[in-house]
C-alpha cells in the first residue's frame, strides 16, 4: 500500500511539472529532506487513520482541480486542510500521554503540511496558474515525506 501511495504520489508531482514554453516555471521549495522510517505506535495510527483517508481523498481532488484550473475547489480544499485541528504537541509536565510517544519530527510536518496548505489556498484565490503548481507540488511533497517516515510498510 505504501508503495502504490508513494508511486501515485510521485506521478502526481510528474505531471504537474508541464508548463507552456513561453511562460516561467513556477519556483517551489526544496522538498523536505529524506527522513528516516519510524514506527508510530499502533494507538497513534489508529488516531491518524481517518486523518490519512481524508488527505488521500483531497490529495486526488486537489491533483484534478489543479490540472482543471478549478481555482476555486482548490482554493476550498486546500482551506479545510489548513483549518484541520492539529494533533496538540506534548506537554513537558505529560510524560505518560500518547501525543508524548509521537516523535517530535512529525509535529513538524504537520507544521509544514498546514502552511503548504495555505500557500496553496493563497495561489488559487490569486488565480495564479504557476504558483498553483508549485505549491500543490510542495503539498504534494509534504504528504509522501510523512508517508515514507511514518506509514509501515503493507498499511
Amino acid at each position: 500500500m505504501r508503495a502504490l501511495l508513494l508511486l501515485t504520489l510521485t506521478a502526481l508531482l510528474a505531471g504537474c511539472g508541464t508548463h507552456p514554453a513561453n511562460d516561467a516555471p513556477p519556483t517551489t521549495r526544496p522538498a523536505p529532506p529524506p527522513l528516516e522510517e519510524v514506527e508510530l505506535s499502533h494507538a497513534v495510527r489508529t488516531l491518524l487513520r481517518p486523518r490519512m483517508g481524508r488527505h488521500a481523498r483531497d490529495l486526488g481532488d486537489l491533483f484534478s482541480f489543479v490540472r482543471a484550473r478549478r481555482f476555486d475547489e482548490t482554493a476550498r480544499i486546500a482551506t479545510l486542510i489548513a483549518a484541520e485541528p492539529r494533533i496538540a504537541r506534548p506537554l513537558a509536565d505529560a510524560p505518560d500521554t500518547l501525543n508524548a510517544t509521537i516523535p517530535p519530527a512529525f509535529f513538524a510536518v504537520q507544521d509544514a503540511l498546514r502552511e503548504r496548505a495555505r500557500d496553496l489556498a493563497t495561489a488559487a484565490r490569486a488565480e495564479d496558474a504557476y504558483a498553483v503548481d508549485g505549491a500543490f507540488e510542495d503539498l504534494a511533497a509534504t504528504c509522501a515525506a510523512c508517508h515514507t517516515r511514518y506509514v509501515p510498510l503493507g498499511e
